[in-house]
């Protein structure tokens, strides 16, 4: 999926599952609200049925709570997860107006900023549902042409987008399939979501 916000946003998903499942535990979310863009990369643990059955619920939740700020959103979600194998996650609010991103990441998702100042974002070690680690959230200008991207572990973390051999002006969607199918690994779930600042 690739949509465009007020000419100012594109953004696109892409996943794959883990060998031969058909289903996956890793979630990609993005919702346009009145004044912000969320954005997260979800990833539960395992893979499978029941990991896809934990995936659902999730999207289920960030539908109905994704206008919370970001800590409150995270806690609210660990608490309803408690039980479960639980998850990792990165999560982003993105302010329509100003540009201005605030991320808040745990476990071993990925996020980073590719432009002309890359920025990686730093998650906390813990497990959403299990042990929540003391949350603190980052933030960032998003400039012109910066590309965002936070993916699950699943992809390998180590590139460039300039490695992908697409062209420079490609949609989000785009870029996400290109680095799912390039360094997406054979031995997980992947999940890649990506945001580009269009002026």
């Amino acid at each position: 999926m690739a949509v465009n916000d007020y000419q100012k946003f594109n953004y696109g998903i892409s996943s794959k599952p883990f060998g031969q499942e058909t289903v996956s535990g890793d979630l990609g979310f993005v919702k346009v609200l009145d004044d912000i863009i969320f954005l997260s990369a979800i990833d539960v643990a395992g893979h499978g049925i029941k990991a896809a059955k934990i995936a659902r619920t999730i999207l289920s939740f960030l539908q109905m709570n994704c206008s919370m700020n970001l800590p409150e959103l995270v806690k609210k979600l660990h608490e309803s997860l408690k039980g479960t194998r639980g998850c990792a996650g990165s999560f982003c609010r993105i302010n329509i107006s100003d540009f201005e991103l605030e991320y808040l990441g745990v476990g071993d998702t990925k996020a980073k900023v590719f432009g002309e100042d890359d920025k990686n974002f730093f998650n906390r070690p813990g497990i959403i549902g299990y042990v929540l680690p003391t949350l603190k959230c980052q933030n960032y200008t998003l400039k012109y042409s910066d590309v965002l991207v936070c993916h699950s572990d699943g992809v390998k973390s180590h590139f460039q987008i300039n490695s992908l051999h697409i062209g420079k002006n490609e949609s989000s969607l785009t870029i996400a399939k290109s680095i799912i199918s390039q360094y997406g690994k054979e031995s997980d779930d992947s999940i890649c979501v990506v945001l580009k600042r269009e002026k």
